[in-house]
């Protein structure tokens, strides 16, 4: 908040935090480095901070194609006021078994948050749907949850499927119900 670096992203921490651990020493007597390089090829996974990375690119790439104000005009002209919040509610969690959750509620907030302003939706019910519902559960590479659960060995890929389904289809009902009754009763984030 203090610099600001237009080429320096959050997204580039994760990548150059973990090589600087493996370039710098300990402080040990034999100035051995915080991660070998049997650590930085085994033990960080960098599938999933790929996985990530890419996946908000993608997101931020489309912003700036304009791709996103496009399909928000296909949106718009096929959906309600009533149904907005349940598309939402429905379209999040499917994406974010696809992407990150980042990049996911980069893209739904891009695509949707106009849209309920032009339909008179608060777009604080859709802010509330998005960031409960964007945390897939259901596939390893679904976020960084996702990755480190499966990665432990403990649960299967059938068990977290199973179970993921079950829980997203709850969360996304839950959630949605939710902050569609509470936002508007509670006077949440509504304009001036």
């Amino acid at each position: 908040s203090i610099v600001t670096i237009d080429f320096l992203n959050i997204w580039y921490v994760p990548p150059v935090g973990i090589l600087l651990l493996f370039l710098m020493p300990n402080g040990g007597e034999n100035c051995e480095t915080t991660l070998s390089a049997k650590d930085l090829k085994e033990a960080v996974h960098w599938d999933v901070i790929w996985l990530v990375v890419t996946a908000t690119a993608l997101a931020s790439a489309l912003a700036a194609s304009g791709m996103t104000t496009w399909l928000g005009g296909i949106i718009e002209g096929e959906i309600s006021a009533g149904l907005l919040p349940w598309f939402t509610g429905l379209i999040t969690p499917l994406l974010s078994h696809l992407t990150s959750g980042t990049a996911t509620t980069t893209l739904l907030s891009t695509i949707l948050f106009p849209i309920a302003e032009n339909l008179g939706v608060n777009p604080a019910v859709l802010a509330r749907i998005i960031a409960g519902t964007a945390l897939a559960v259901s596939l390893p590479w679904a976020g960084a949850a996702s990755a480190a659960t499966f990665a432990s060995g403990t649960v299967s890929f059938g068990t977290m499927f199973r179970v993921g389904a079950v829980a997203t289809l709850c969360t996304m009902i839950t959630i949605t119900v939710v902050s569609v009754i509470s936002v508007p009763m509670l006077g949440a984030f509504s304009g001036p």
